[in-house]
């Protein structure tokens, strides 16, 4: 949201706040709210409010702004889930023999952790119930410090790790999975943390 979505967005949080007869007034409130939220649409922050309010689940309970944000991104359990689903149709249909790029940087940073894409593709069937666990514990973890973590921009295939080794050029052309915006993001590093274009440019 920018300055121009307030007028908006206050509509939205005076419906919210009338609901749950909470005190409008309170000016330092609703700029902690947008600021809380700004980083989403305000079609997004009015999508969530809405689905709030109707919520058996949360909905009899006074909200938050990280009560809006979970309803607009999910869980960190279902953020988890989906990308861990992401990553295993990858293995099945793609294969390690390719480099692949997600459009999830903090996917590449677990994958690396945990060995990388072709050690992952190595494991075996009865292995794999025991690896969705420990990504998911992993990919939670960064997810709740809701931060980009440090991470590789690509992850290697067989191939192109077998030519790198022998001094042999890589593909030009990694298989980009999911969103293609986003993976050609992550591959161009443009989602790398500041940090990290630091020790690039050193």
């Amino acid at each position: 949201m920018t300055e121009n979505d307030k007028k908006q967005f206050l509509a939205i949080m005076y419906k919210l706040f009338a609901i749950y007869e909470m005190p409008m007034e309170n000016k330092h409130l609703l700029s902690a709210w947008f600021e809380a939220l700004s980083g989403y649409s305000v079609e997004e922050v009015a999508d969530a409010a809405q689905r709030y309010i109707k919520s058996a689940d949360f909905g009899t309970y006074k909200p938050k702004p990280a009560d809006l944000i979970k309803m607009i991104e999910g869980t960190s359990v279902d953020r988890a889930l989906l990308a861990w689903t992401k990553v295993e149709k990858a293995l099945r249909s793609v294969g390690t023999y390719a480099t692949v790029v997600f459009d999830d940087p903090t996917i590449h940073r677990v994958v690396d952790d945990m060995g990388g894409w072709i050690t992952l593709g190595q494991s075996q069937e009865a292995e794999l119930p025991f690896i969705s666990k420990e990504f998911a514990n992993r990919y939670r973890g960064f997810s709740q410090r809701q931060e980009i973590p440090e991470h590789p921009r690509k992850l290697y295939g067989l191939i192109d790790q077998q030519n790198g080794a022998g001094g042999y050029p890589v593909e030009a052309d990694p298989v980009l999975i999911g969103e293609p915006e986003k993976a050609s993001l992550v591959l161009s590093g443009a989602m790398l943390p500041e940090c990290c274009f630091r020790k690039l440019l050193n």
